[in-house]
């Protein structure tokens, strides 16, 4: 996958393959695992969007990933029911398929076949009629599939009163719950205002899949306390995997495995953040880290190659420098990538 450097992630590949015969790091084969799914096996979600014609279902999507990416309104008019939609928008991605209580079954069987949802967004038209035959659909969808989460959207809320609204969302949440529905949790979304927006997409990154929520979190810019925990959770495991390939005691052994992983953790935040790694991104990145920033990483290196000829403590020293130079990094892209955007 490009995005990330194709050179890094086949690095990042091999080292996996070395751990996975390393018997002494069974502690870290969790980070590993977190490692794979988030950035080697990613992929775009794959969402089931249930709801009657009009009730803002492709609405719901543009405003998520903030861009227009599917017709709406009278344009809309169920054009895109029971069929998959690959949305790629500048590197942004997300599979979407939509479906009503009156799509025709064979057409969404057919659609469902090839390829099963990560979760099911009911989405319902505030004070709209026949809420619970779109309830049901997603009750049956998320049944079928292996029991996938649902998450149920009231949209077009700034039409009522904020008190009808509320009441309005715990009359879905009881219905919801008497449906038994995997998640009874009701949210609401006004586009005007884009009110509600942020919690629901931070719900729904939650919800989905590992493989699926570095794409999903890129492509939804309201999400930042998904991008910021999902960038966190790469540099925590970036950085516990690093101890682990320093403790390897002899000198240059690791530097074809810590620099691929340095690289696609650092990589991984730029594309969280919606930005390619190019050369561009690049130079920024190490501006923003200046030139005493990269002398230090540049001397830690060092250091930890050395300190491993001296006998016995030597490895453990370079883990320790490893795993903090390797923190330094992830931090540093956090904050230039991310955190300035918050």
């Amino acid at each position: 996958m490009p995005e990330l450097g194709a050179s890094a992630m086949d690095g990042l590949e091999d080292l996996f393959a070395v751990l996975d015969r390393v018997p002494f790091v069974a502690g870290v084969k969790r980070d590993v695992g977190r490692l794979r799914r988030l950035l080697y096996e990613r992929r775009p979600a794959r969402l089931v969007v249930v709801g009657h014609a009009r009730s803002g279902r492709s609405t719901l999507l543009n405003l998520l990933m903030d861009r227009s990416v599917l017709p709406t309104g009278e344009e809309e008019a169920g054009v895109y029911d029971g069929g998959w939609v690959g949305v790629d928008a500048q590197g942004s991605r997300i599979s979407w398929l939509e479906l009503s209580p009156g799509t025709d079954e064979a057409l969404s069987r057919r659609a469902l076949s090839e390829g099963g949802p990560d979760l099911v967004l009911a989405v319902l038209q505030v004070e709209a009629g026949d809420q619970a035959a779109c309830l049901r659909l997603a009750r049956d969808l998320a049944r079928d599939e292996g029991g996938v989460p649902v998450i149920v959207v009231s949209t077009q809320t700034d039409r009522v009163s904020p008190r009808r609204s509320r009441e309005l969302r715990r009359e879905l949440s009881t219905q919801a719950a008497e449906l038994k529905l995997p998640s009874s949790r009701v949210h609401a979304v006004a586009a005007p205002t884009r009110s509600g927006l942020a919690a629901l997409a931070d719900a729904l990154i939650e919800a989905l899949p590992q493989a699926a929520q570095l794409e999903s979190a890129r492509a939804m810019p309201c999400a930042r306390a998904s991008r910021l925990r999902i960038a966190r959770q790469i540099v925590r495991a970036s950085g516990a995997l690093s101890v682990t390939v320093a403790l390897v005691p002899l000198p240059l052994s690791d530097l074809a495995f810590l620099a691929p992983l340095q690289v696609a953790m650092v990589s991984s935040v730029a594309h969280l953040a919606g930005r390619e790694w190019d050369r561009e991104t690049i130079s920024e990145w190490a501006a923003s880290i200046g030139v005493v920033g990269g002398a230090g990483l540049g001397m830690r290196w060092g250091a930890q190659q050395l300190v491993k000829l001296i006998p016995g403590a030597g490895s453990l020293l370079s883990a320790g420098i490893a795993g903090a130079g390797t923190a330094a990094l992830g931090k540093s892209a956090i904050a230039w990538f991310l955190e300035r955007e918050v």
